[in-house]
């Protein structure tokens, strides 16, 4: 059951509990996002039985997510690309090469052929796990995610979680994506002109790109590896036994210390994450540490 406890309306409500997505559900089996996630959160993820009752509004930035992804992918799909192409300036020679997930046979036999590959979901078997998951594009062989994220997000320029994601997507897709740099398309879902006119370390447009070097076959096999090891290790470790999410898994800023010059002032003088600088200031100034 869903429950609905803020009583949001039937048409909001209906399309927060629907959803499409197709789950995997073979014993073993562990998505790429889900390695992704701290190991405490994977391990009590799999021992869980059952979980607490969900709310509709739990599911908001997951369905607004799925509602990009998706329009994304009908965007290419039935032929839709050629017009869209067409107003973008496209050539028809260019137009015409474009084919969306081709089979192989294709590929191989078809002179001049500029493959787009969607929504692809791939399993591979590896320590005793499946590991599996579904990319979003593979276009001039480069794997493509398309994420929705705060301006924060971006400016913070975290691209770990990302070049890991690929990473994999590409070691589970070795036939289709020969490239070692990954696309990450970012929709900044909070963009604000005037902060992109007054910051240049501001995303200066809505959609950004970001392109990263991905891990190496090896190295992202390896990863896996350790990673598989770890959660077979932990699996039946008492909860309160397992290790604690670390700082950056928690995306935990570092401390920071502020000096008020003015403290009835609700604007810090100056804010540094060295401790020692604001006490110096204090000191200085005689008053105390905020």
């Amino acid at each position: 059951m869903i429950t609905n406890n803020k009583n949001i309306s039937l048409n909001m409500a209906v399309f927060l509990a629907h959803d499409e997505y197709d789950y995997n559900k073979e014993p073993n089996y562990i998505s790429v996002t889900s390695l992704l996630k701290p190991l405490r959160a994977i391990i009590t993820g799999l021992n869980s039985k059952a979980s607490a009752e969900p709310d509709v509004l739990d599911f908001v930035a997951s369905r607004v997510g799925t509602a990009i992804h998706t329009a994304s992918e009908n965007a290419w799909l039935n032929g839709n690309y050629k017009k869209s192409m067409w107003k973008l300036g496209c050539t028809s020679q260019v137009i015409n090469a474009i084919k969306v997930n081709p089979t192989k046979e294709e590929v191989e036999t078809t002179e001049g052929i500029m493959p787009v590959y969607l929504e692809r979901r791939s399993i591979k078997e590896i320590e005793g796990f499946k590991v599996g998951g579904k990319f979003d594009c593979v276009m001039y062989g480069s794997i493509r995610d398309i994420k929705t994220v705060k301006a924060f997000s971006y400016m913070k320029n975290d691209m770990e979680p990302y070049r890991l994601q690929l990473s994999i997507y590409r070691w589970l897709n070795q036939d289709i994506i020969p490239s070692n740099i990954g696309y990450v398309d970012m929709l900044i879902t909070d963009w604000k002109q005037y902060e992109a006119d007054a910051k240049p370390e501001y995303p200066q447009t809505p959609v950004v790109e970001k392109r990263i070097k991905l891990m190496s076959l090896t190295e992202t096999e390896e990863w896996l590896k350790e990673r598989l090891n770890s959660i077979t290790q932990l699996i039946n470790v008492p909860q309160d036994q397992l290790p604690l999410c670390t700082p950056e898994e928690l995306w935990a800023s570092p401390d920071k210390w502020a000096f008020y010059a003015k403290p009835e002032s609700k604007r810090a003088t100056k804010v540094s994450e060295d401790q020692s600088v604001i006490n110096q200031m204090y000191i200085e100034k005689g008053s105390k540490v905020e």
